[in-house]
């Protein structure tokens, strides 16, 4: 009847409908990732924390059979059998397929022939 009557009530009701909208906007934002919690995370960086693990404990054994007369050291061998029991034991279905380590036989500068186990383990 009035069209500033009119025009009010079209503002109100625009109003209204934005805020609905917005808020359900938020409400689905803030909502829908609880539906993947239960699903892998965005990033797994356990296997590249792993490939560190391994490669840092190599070194340390190379250094330790290095500076000792020791001829074997099983750190990373128990590096392994951890990580393999880590991926058992764990939730996630997915494991590493294949791991590329150095080689077991080693010779130091000093000549002498040494072995680091933990690559046959796979």
């Amino acid at each position: 009847q009035n069209p500033a009557e009119a025009k009010k009530l079209s503002g109100r009701l625009m109003l209204t409908l934005s805020t609905k909208v917005s808020l359900l906007t938020i409400l689905l934002v803030l909502a829908i990732p609880f539906f993947s919690i239960a699903q892998y995370p965005e990033q797994d960086l356990s296997m590249l924390v792993w490939g560190n693990k391994l490669e840092a404990d190599y070194q340390r054994s190379y250094s330790d059979l290095n500076a000792t007369s020791m001829n074997t050291s099983s750190l990373l061998e128990d590096s392994v059998r951890e990580m393999m029991t880590f991926y058992d034991v764990g939730t996630a279905n997915y494991f590493p397929y294949r791991l590329d380590t150095f080689t077991e036989q080693v010779t130091l500068p000093d000549g002498r022939q040494v072995t680091i186990p933990g690559a046959a383990l796979l």
